[in-house]
């Protein structure tokens, strides 16, 4: 017995929806997702229990806000759906947020100012960066939010215009906008590899 066209309006249907729920997954899990922000190393920027859209492809640029995993992950896709103490703060597949303040090929140093000490960035291509260019929305961030005391610097503590750090291939260096409670690139956790990247926030 063939089916009606009302039964085989329904098995379209329920395919069509089948399909849009597969694809919204889909997009979900390696495209755009949310992350709930923790802890408050990018105040003033972002605070703790902030929701931010990341998009989850391509490579960060100088002054993006990123989320990346703290530690080397053995499997993206086991990180994906890692749920419970996996995800947790000293977890395998922790994340953390971070500002990108210089990326493979770029030279760091840092350079005294009123109260403090500022990061200077120089291009591959020799261009010079001090960190007034980065942004929230449309409103620019201001430099002095930056500033450095010396307790906080790090590996950064000896850099120089002659003694600068180079970011090798395929890393980057990223610091948190709460410079004095933050951990980042100038501890431990040195430059980031780029396959430890979960993604980049978008909704600045």
């Amino acid at each position: 017995m063939q089916k009606s066209k009302i039964g085989k309006f329904w098995d379209i249907l329920l395919w069509v929806l089948i399909a849009l729920l597969a694809m919204a997954i889909l997009i979900r899990a390696f495209v755009f997702t949310n992350v709930e922000i923790e802890g408050a190393s990018m105040n003033p920027t972002y605070n703790s229990e902030d929701t931010v859209k990341v998009l989850k492809i391509g490579k960060p640029s100088r002054g993006d806000v990123v989320v990346f995993y703290k530690y080397h992950v053995d499997s993206k896709l086991k990180a994906l759906f890692a749920r419970g103490d996996d995800v947790k703060s000293g977890g395998k597949y922790e994340k953390l947020i971070k500002r990108v303040v210089a990326v493979e090929g770029d030279s760091i140093w840092i350079e005294p100012t009123d109260g403090g000490y500022k990061l200077v960035v120089k291009s591959s291509n020799g261009e010079i960066f001090h960190e007034n260019y980065y942004t929230k929305g449309k409103e620019s961030l201001s430099e002095d939010v930056f500033v450095m005391t010396s307790g906080v610097l790090g590996r950064l503590k000896d850099l120089t215009e002659d003694n600068p750090l180079v970011i090798e291939k395929d890393h980057f260096f990223a610091m948190g906008d709460n410079r004095g409670n933050s951990e980042d690139s100038r501890g431990e956790l040195g430059p980031v590899p780029i396959d430890q990247l979960f993604g980049k926030v978008i909704n600045r």
